[in-house]
């Protein structure tokens, strides 16, 4: 039987990391397939434990440009859309799902910009509500309303920011909010 000293032994022979532009644009695409096809969960109405609302992407590689894909993922859509994702879209529904994707608009909200909120009643969920929505108005060059403002005129529900981020982005509510 092995000791613990050799079972856990570091490995120091890493290879170098490539990072693969094509299968991270699949991978990502795929996943967010598979939310948009399993959003009935989110109302109660299925019970799979196979539904996930996150996207997983190597968090621990710092340096990989995982902010860089974040912002450029739509324009890398268009990109691979006729080639790589090709064998993605071979099924009519995500076909529909990839067309509808490219139209996509995109809110790019940088965390590193969230700050505490006062009073203690607005909590952290409501810090990154703000935040999204300032990120919104400064994505457009519009004003933003203060935090205090805001609190009054944007309750922290889904059900009310989504409809705000909409209307100052000027996105219709048939299209996609990534």
């Amino acid at each position: 039987m092995a000791s613990l000293d050799e079972k856990w032994k570091a490995v120091d022979n890493f290879e170098s990391i490539v990072v693969d532009r094509e299968r991270d644009v699949f991978r990502v695409t795929e996943e967010l397939y598979d939310l948009h096809k399993g959003r009935k969960q989110l109302r109660g109405v299925t019970s799979s434990c196979n539904y996930r609302l996150t996207i997983p992407f190597a968090p621990h590689l710092f340096g990989s440009g995982k902010t860089t894909f974040a912002r450029t993922y739509l324009e890398l859509v268009q990109r691979f859309g006729e080639t790589f994702l090709s064998t993605f879209a071979s099924d009519p529904s995500r076909r529909t799902f990839l067309e509808k994707l490219k139209r996509t608009s995109l809110l790019f909200v940088d965390l590193k910009e969230l700050e505490p909120t006062e009073p203690k009643e607005r909590n952290l969920k409501w810090a990154v509500y703000y935040l999204l929505y300032r990120s919104a108005c400064n994505q457009m060059g519009l004003p933003f309303m203060k935090p205090d403002e805001a609190y009054r005129h944007i309750p922290p529900y889904p059900s009310f920011l989504i409809p705000e981020l909409r209307k100052t982005l000027g996105i219709p509510p048939d299209q996609f909010l990534l």
